[in-house]
């Protein structure tokens, strides 16, 4: 029955009226249930699990069209084990709150509106723009092989074995320095964990105006480029 429905269009599958769609709008809808908790208590609706994603998708969009002005993102590095996730994890209440990433071919297909994106292992394995609408404060839909997902997340964290500076974008050619450096204004906290997994706050490593004028001529001429 599922396929029956794969192909429509949102807006049709929003106004049909079988029982099942009747269901999963009513749960999505009225009683406001994510898509994994209308899954769970409704195992009858797997088959239709794309349209249950969609419906949740779009309740989210309607309730959702504002900027996160109160996004936050975190980028905290150490060495490997030293305890990294394990604090972030430990940092919510419940942690099916965290969507968790450490597949980065197909990152987002299986995001389910998750409030808190949990880049786990991270070394820059993602394009840099696609990146820097991740953690945008702005309405951002990212790319998914079934469909485009909704960016709802509030917070950001970036867990990598590596500093900033390590990173294959510092000191790209592909990454201009005046990119660099809007994605560091981007970041709430820039922290080391150390062996004792005690927090050391760190500089970001950003830019001079000098060096990205230098860099492109056109920023010259107009500085406000760069704010």
């Amino acid at each position: 029955m599922g396929g029956k429905f794969l192909e429509m269009d949102l807006a049709d599958l929003i106004d049909t009226d079988d029982d099942e769609t009747l269901k999963i709008r009513n749960l999505v809808m009225n009683e406001g249930l994510t898509s994994n908790q209308v899954l769970l208590k409704h195992p009858e609706l797997l088959h239709r699990h794309r349209d249950v994603d969609r419906m949740y998708q779009a309740q989210q969009s309607r309730v959702g069209r504002g900027y996160r002005k109160d996004l936050e993102v975190h980028y905290l590095y150490g060495l490997p084990g030293v305890g990294k996730t394990h604090m972030v994890y430990n940092s919510v209440d419940d942690m099916d709150t965290i969507y968790r990433v450490s597949d980065y071919e197909h990152p987002f297909d299986e995001y389910s509106n998750e409030p808190v994106l949990l880049l786990d292992e991270f070394s820059g394995q993602m394009k840099f723009e696609t990146f820097l609408q991740a953690i945008d404060i702005y309405p951002t839909r990212l790319s998914a092989r079934y469909h485009n997902k909704r960016a709802n997340w509030h917070v950001v964290w970036l867990v990598s074995n590596l500093s900033l500076k390590k990173l294959p974008w510092y000191s790209s050619s592909a990454v201009s320095k005046a990119q660099w450096n809007a994605l560091c204004r981007r970041l709430t906290s820039y922290r080391r964990m150390e062996l004792d997994r005690t927090l050391t706050d760190l500089e970001l490593p950003v830019y001079s105006l000098a060096e990205v004028f230098a860099e492109d001529s056109d920023l010259a001429a107009h500085p406000s480029l760069c704010s």
